[in-house]
């Protein structure tokens, strides 16, 4: 399995132009438009740690609603398969790689084994302090799952833009998550101690 940091470049650089054999319809193209999002690694790392993976419920629901729109799957319920992952998961991994090889998407991984690791590391977060900080790292399954879904919105989309900048809810992830993250260390350095 091969991670690679991706740059903060326009997506219609050259090594990213369209495959002239990709045709979406109109409807299709625009829903590519709204939903499109090319999410660096190291973003999307710094908000699912200092989130301690909430983030994920969010970038769930973003990729399913992008699924129900473009499948026009009206039975799909974009907050309930966030909240129960658990379920869902393995299509949702599955569904993102499939629709990155349309495209022409040429790495792979296995969906199910990809969210079996993450469900393990997640389960982490039962072990006594500090061992629990473990599971602070659950969403490293997940990166190929974001690189594949990175990948189609640059061939489907390459007009489209990295997302490096920090939007206003996500600066306030990153603030509050890092002082929460910083309360963390303080209450396990000092432990138990009685005053």
């Amino acid at each position: 399995m091969t991670f690679y940091m991706e740059l903060d470049l326009p997506a219609n650089e050259e090594n990213l132009s369209p495959n002239p054999t990709i045709t979406f319809s109109k409807e299709e193209q625009d829903i590519i438009e709204e939903y499109h999002q090319v999410l660096p690694v190291w973003k999307f790392s710094m908000l699912c740690f200092l989130s301690f993976s909430l983030y994920l419920i969010y970038w769930w629901y973003k990729n399913w609603y992008f699924i129900k729109e473009m499948e026009e799957r009206e039975e799909i319920m974009p907050i309930w398969r966030s909240i129960f992952v658990i379920f869902f998961g393995y299509e949702l991994n599955k569904n993102v790689l499939g629709r990155a090889k349309s495209v022409g998407y040429e790495q792979s991984y296995s969906p199910g084994w990809l969210f079996v690791a993450f469900l393990l590391i997640s389960l982490l977060s039962n072990l006594p302090d500090p061992m629990w900080l473990i599971s602070l790292v659950s969403f490293v399954p997940m990166i190929p799952v974001l690189q594949a879904r990175n990948y189609f919105f640059r061939k489907a989309n390459p007009q489209g833009k990295t997302s490096s900048a920090f939007s206003g809810g996500e600066i306030v992830v990153v603030v509050l998550g890092a002082i929460f993250f910083v309360l963390v260390l303080i209450g396990l350095a000092v432990g138990d101690a009685t005053y």
